[in-house]
């Protein structure tokens, strides 16, 4: 049974919280285990399990987050927060279903929860529910999932095309969900393979060095006009099979106000290839001519080290990996990793055709566009009658 939290017991959990908040995972965790050796009482607190379980999962311990979130479910099994946090440790663990139920009791047990609601949109673009459909968020994603682009990239696509599908997405989803909200607006068709993003960034924002996994990062850029052709690129990554092996993302650049597709590769002669492939799909299926470009990494690496994104032509050498920044590394692994060593997501390859995250996605672009006056939205204006 849960005891009531003390007043020692609360400052003893708000040290710990601090350090979790200070990004101090490691530290926060042998505090924790001291103040529990320290006192036994705290082992009856639902919110300590819950903290540690959090501290555990951001440290890549997965295993380790769910018997936490556990113990502290089995001491409040209405705890919101950590069936939530539980849910978190299973999509990271690539154990969707699981993930699906811990977020769907989540939002049972607290209406207004809305991290578990976008969560549960996120999961339902990778996995389709063999649960009975109770929830709307699958009934719509599964109706959805039905629909076809009925693109052919041997013709243009028209704007007409692209209007169409997205009210036709909408009338399902207005029957189920009211609030279109969503906390994501970049649109991913992925592979089950983990770039550990996130990580890499922690890298070079403190020590301004680019890692290692990052020289082997190549991306094809492509540039469009309007959310209604940042749309059409969608459509096209969706149904061009020769590029289900490649990481692909749609995006708004809202610091440039620039619409952008790229495709993820993993070699210089991967990323020229796959450009000199797209580029003619492209040419077909819009009535101007695109802006393709290749480059490497994340463009923020660029501005110390100039040479870094540079795609040398004509085989001359590109900028390498400095080995001396490993310890950089090293340093950045040993604060966020456990063990000591990167570890990566188990992830899983996105659903083929739309999501109910893909849609809502959608509907924030063309309400960014509409906000930047983007005329392409002004076609936007003719909705079937429902």
């Amino acid at each position: 049974m849960e005891k009531k939290i003390s007043k020692v017991e609360a400052e003893q959990l708000n040290n710990i919280a601090v350090l979790y908040k200070k990004n101090l995972y490691k530290d926060a965790l042998i505090l924790a285990n001291h103040n529990r050796k320290k006192n036994p009482a705290l082992d009856s607190i639902s919110f300590f399990h819950n903290l540690i379980g959090l501290i555990n999962l951001t440290l890549k311990d997965w295993n380790q987050s769910v018997k936490d979130f556990e113990k502290a479910l089995i001491l409040n099994k209405n705890f919101a927060e950590a069936h939530f946090n539980m849910g978190l440790a299973y999509y990271d663990m690539g154990k969707l279903e699981k993930s699906f139920k811990k977020f769907l009791e989540a939002i049972n047990l607290k209406k207004d929860f809305k991290k578990p609601r976008d969560a549960i949109i996120q999961v339902l673009t990778f996995y389709k529910s063999s649960l009975p459909e109770q929830d709307n968020f699958s009934v719509a994603n599964n109706k959805l999932q039905k629909l076809s682009y009925n693109i052919n990239f041997s013709n243009i696509i028209s704007d007409q095309k692209v209007i169409d599908f997205y009210y036709k997405c909408k009338s399902i989803v207005s029957k189920y969900i009211n609030d279109f909200s969503f906390s994501k607006s970049q649109i991913y068709r992925r592979n089950n393979i983990d770039l550990n993003c996130e990580r890499h960034k922690k890298v070079f924002n403190q020590f301004n060095t680019i890692p290692k996994f990052c020289f082997g990062c190549f991306k094809v850029v492509i540039e469009l006009e309007s959310v209604l052709d940042l749309i059409k690129l969608l459509f096209i990554f969706d149904e061009f099979k020769f590029l289900d092996k490649f990481d692909r993302k749609c995006m708004i650049d809202k610091k440039l106000k620039l619409y952008k597709g790229y495709i993820y590769c993993s070699s210089v002669e991967k990323v020229k290839y796959i450009a000199e492939q797209i580029k003619p799909i492209l040419d077909k299926s819009f009535e101007k001519k695109i802006k393709i470009t290749t480059k490497r990494g994340c463009t923020e690496f660029a501005v110390p080290y100039p040479d870094y994104k540079e795609i040398k032509k004509n085989n001359k050498k590109m900028m390498a990996y400095n080995e001396e920044w490993s310890k950089n590394e090293k340093i950045i692994d040993q604060q966020n990793y456990k063990d000591n060593l990167e570890k990566r997501r188990n992830k899983q390859k996105s659903l083929k055709g739309t999501t109910l995250s893909d849609f809502l996605i959608i509907h924030n672009w063309i309400t960014y566009a509409k906000s930047i006056n983007d005329l392409s939205t002004q076609k936007f204006v003719n909705e079937p009658n429902k």
